[in-house]
């Protein structure tokens, strides 16, 4: 999305990853990083100014007889179908049959 000449936030509870991410770029300045521990949910339910909003709930994948975690392209490639469709939620994945979640 930053190759795309968006301007995104990253919400992420690692300062280290979010700066490395930043060091990937080539414009940096379009990456904003937001240190949020998952547990204040209250935090991430605050909307800040001039900012659209979407949720993109992640499932997994089942391949044949057995399940996986979505790779970090079929997160981002959920991400982009969301905005570039304008949806404010969206599901990146399967959720059934949960039984066939991988534990992993």
């Amino acid at each position: 999305m930053n190759r795309q000449g968006y301007v995104v936030s990253v919400i992420g509870r690692s300062l280290t990853k979010q700066e490395d991410l930043k060091a990937k770029t080539s414009t940096p300045e379009r990456i904003h990083n937001l240190r949020v521990d998952y547990k204040e949910q209250y935090l991430l339910e605050a909307e800040p100014a001039n900012c659209s909003k979407r949720s993109i709930y992640l499932g997994f994948v089942i391949e044949g007889d057995e399940s996986r975690r979505l790779t970090n392209e079929e997160i981002s490639g959920g991400v982009i179908r969301s905005i570039d469709a304008d949806t404010e939620e969206s599901i990146s994945g399967v959720f059934h049959p949960y039984e066939a979640q991988s534990k992993q």
